[in-house]
């Protein structure tokens, strides 16, 4: 049997089982309950299981496949959440900033962004997602920070109502 029937042979068998790892009820994660982690889609799980597949190596050493595939697909999870969170925590912090230049000559901000970011666009980008974000009812932030954010960054810095930004988010 080739090494590509055996790998798919694996994937079928570990599309069937229903977890990876076993729950522990009463376990609180932390990193949960800072973040909001969502679940990978199907296609995504197989694509994990793929890149791993793809490389074990036939006479290399025992890897622990279902292991290492729960870590994997847990630490892309958290990545991912990190990165949603990121987009809030920078434009609080350029919030902040932009309070603090108000006492300043109207350039001062824009020559900080350009200095701090490396384009005065990636920083108003930031700040415009944060006002967004601010701006919306607590139940669609997280949706908010689901959306690419290219999107959302487009979305933000458009001029239209909050009401047609809202529309959009839903």
């Amino acid at each position: 049997m080739k090494t590509k029937d055996l790998a798919a042979a694996f994937l079928k068998k570990a599309q069937t089982e229903k977890s990876l790892a076993p729950s522990m009820p009463g376990v609180i994660n932390a990193f949960h309950s800072l973040f909001s982690v969502q679940e990978l889609n199907e296609n995504e799980n197989q694509s994990i299981e793929t890149i791993l597949l793809a490389g074990l190596e036939i006479n290399g050493p025992r890897n622990d496949f279902q292991s290492d595939a729960y870590e994997i697909k847990r630490l892309t999870k958290e990545l991912r959440a990190i990165r949603r969170q990121e987009l809030v925590l920078i434009g609080e912090r350029v919030a902040a900033a932009r309070e603090v230049f108000r006492k300043y000559k109207d350039r001062s901000f824009r020559d900080w962004m350009h200095l701090t970011f490396g384009s005065f666009k990636t920083g108003y980008n930031y700040l415009a997602f944060y006002d967004l974000y601010m701006a919306i009812p607590d139940e669609m932030k997280n949706h908010l920070k689901e959306m690419p954010a290219k999107a959302v960054y487009v979305l933000a810095s458009h001029k239209a109502p909050l009401e047609k930004k809202i529309e959009v988010v839903k």
